[in-house]
């Protein structure tokens, strides 16, 4: 099996570089969804609105070179955040440059393979391939490389959270430091992940200011020039309502409309096309918003966790969920089940499980605890429920219909609906 193995893991190596790797079935936007997260080093944009934090992060970096032969620190937050552009300010940030002999970038993503990460580092410390199949071998040339020297490694977009690969990983890493003092930066939206790698800081990644989405609008449609008027003002209070403190669709919307190049600086055009996707964003760019944003999503890893994410799509947008209220309707509905092997944990503490994977996921967010350090309520962010939403249209995701409650799906959304109308009135 050893012999096959390694084999087959040549073979893997050989072919991969020349595009003759078989893959899944994928549409076209999979594809070049795919595509656009392979992320690089560049940053050739304008950033808005982290400042603070760069300078935190940069302080602890240094810091911790004096304290930690290797020292971890992770970026966590929901997809779209700008975890992976505030990497790339630290990455290419003059003190970072002064400090560490060497600077390599690699993008994770999926599927976690050790051996695969080690190449892509080789690749950024030499420029070329490595040609080498063996672990062993490919060790021994990183140590050569790095002989005196002390790095620091971007991580980008981890998702796996085997503790025995990061392990591997790890003492990989340890192997090759050429001297003490070796930074590593994880970016990810999940805070197990964080957590697995021991790192001595886990940063939760904000979201923006309402003036600062605006501001990263104008920059993106090109209308720094743009004096605020009244009608552009009441434009402004809908567009950072729907941005919702997310740098990514901020930029998308203000690249959807141009205010120089396509309408040639013609203020009443723009304001009209502006106020038409203030109404209604256009399918395409609510498309490519939501398919990033999807992904944490589809990493759930049971399909329990997502009817139970689905399910808070009965729920109007911007609702203030209870928790304990909400892990009993989880109950009632059958998506949480006693189990076997755990005749300890009661249905409530199965759900109590959820409900906590859910929001290290960033796919639950603003939890308010009592004074007993219990969460007791908390939010959704309005892309992450329109995503609940497009789930809940998924005949997998759909109760039991031989449920009482599973029947009333529809009904709920109805009273729940009547019920904030009868509050608004109130």
């Amino acid at each position: 099996m050893k012999n096959i193995t390694e084999t087959v893991y040549k073979l893997y190596c050989e072919a991969s570089p020349l595009g003759l790797i078989g893959e899944e079935s994928t549409t076209e936007t999979e594809v070049a969804l795919r595509q656009i997260r392979e992320t690089t080093s560049n940053l050739d944009f304008e950033v808005v609105g982290r400042e603070y934090e760069v300078s935190e992060i940069l302080k602890l970096v240094i810091d911790s070179t004096d304290e930690h032969d290797m020292s971890v620190i992770s970026i966590v937050g929901m997809g779209g955040l700008g975890k992976t552009t505030l990497a790339k300010m630290i990455f290419n940030h003059d003190i970072i440059k002064q400090h560490f002999d060497k600077t390599i970038w690699v993008c994770v993503s999926k599927p976690f393979i050790v051996m695969k990460i080690l190449e892509e580092i080789f690749q950024g410390l030499m420029n070329t391939y490595s040609g080498l199949n063996s672990k062993e071998a490919l060790l021994k040339r990183l140590r050569e490389e790095m002989k005196g020297k002390r790095y620091f490694l971007v991580l980008d977009d981890v998702w796996d959270k085997e503790q025995g690969l990061w392990d591997d990983l790890s003492c990989c890493l340890k192997q090759i430091a050429g001297k003490s003092g070796n930074s590593i930066m994880v970016t990810t939206r999940s805070v197990e992940v964080a957590t697995m790698v021991k790192a001595i800081s886990i940063h939760h990644l904000k979201k923006l200011s309402d003036d600062q989405c605006w501001v990263l609008f104008k920059k993106s449609a090109n209308a720094n020039q743009l004096s605020m008027s009244s009608k552009v003002k009441m434009v402004k209070n809908v567009l950072v309502r729907k941005m919702g403190g997310v740098p990514l669709v901020a930029k998308v919307l203000g690249g959807a409309v141009n205010f120089e190049e396509d309408f040639g600086g013609d203020y009443e055009n723009w304001m009209t096309k502006v106020e038409s996707i203030a109404r209604n964003i256009s399918k395409e760019d609510k498309d490519f918003v939501l398919s990033i944003l999807k992904l944490s999503v589809d990493s759930l890893p049971l399909l329990a966790l997502k009817q139970c994410f689905t399910y808070c799509s009965n729920f109007p947008q911007d609702y203030n969920f209870q928790k304990e209220e909400l892990i009993r309707m989880w109950i009632a509905q059958g998506f949480i089940q006693p189990q076997h092997e755990r005749e300890n944990l009661i249905m409530e503490d199965i759900g109590e499980e959820y409900f906590n994977y859910l929001l290290s996921r960033s796919l639950f967010q603003d939890a308010n605890k009592n004074v007993n350090g219990r969460i007791v309520t908390f939010k959704m962010h309005d892309l992450i429920h329109d995503i609940a939403c497009t789930f809940s249209n998924h005949q997998k995701m759909e109760p039991n219909p031989n449920n009482w409650s599973g029947k009333s799906t529809r009904n709920l959304r109805t009273l729940i609906r009547d019920d904030e109308e009868i509050h608004n009135k109130i």
